[in-house]
């Protein structure tokens, strides 16, 4: 295809889009739009009717509100609203952004290494964790009971027995 009947060709496309104004609809008050896009050869849609693929022309569209649409596979898809002013151009600038790749990853799935093929860590266990306590808990209970018990005495007013102070207050 030469860059002449490609160009013909968006132009036509675009003269047919809806709100585009053409001679029938001169007396409309109209606008040019300029769509600026990070990405060449997305696909931009305007109020439902495909106007082509960035980077565009300026267009031509009836005054007021328009959506447009901008897609391009591996990209989020972009929409706005945007008023175009009549006897201005209105520019509207887009930056596609990546898609972001969910993929669930377990354990023991082909490519990571985990060791054994399906292999748990231990830590991610149940009852790993209330092994653990249950030696934390013994080895508390065993300190307490070595230290004597009794050989505590608290300090100050508190560790007092003397009752004949106890009118101060």
């Amino acid at each position: 295809m030469t860059p002449s009947t490609f160009i013909a060709l968006a132009a036509a496309l675009v003269s047919a889009a809806p709100g585009v104004a053409t001679s029938s609809t001169a007396s409309v008050p109209t606008g040019e739009l300029l769509i600026i896009c990070s990405e060449d050869g997305a696909e931009v849609t305007i109020d439902g009717a495909v106007a082509g693929s960035t980077p565009l022309p300026v267009l031509t569209l009836a005054s007021g509100p328009h959506r447009v649409e901008i897609t391009q596979p591996g990209t989020e898809p972009f929409m706005t609203i945007i008023e175009v002013r009549p006897d201005r151009l209105n520019r509207l600038e887009v930056r596609l952004i990546p898609q972001a790749i969910w993929a669930p990853i377990a354990v023991g799935e082909p490519g990571i290494e985990t060791g054994r093929q399906g292999h748990t860590p231990i830590i991610t266990r149940w009852w790993f964790w209330g092994v653990v306590a249950a030696i934390g808990a013994v080895i508390v209970v065993t300190g307490v009971q070595l230290s004597g018990g009794d050989d505590f005495v608290p300090g100050g007013e508190l560790g007092s027995t003397d009752t004949s102070t106890w009118d101060r207050f």
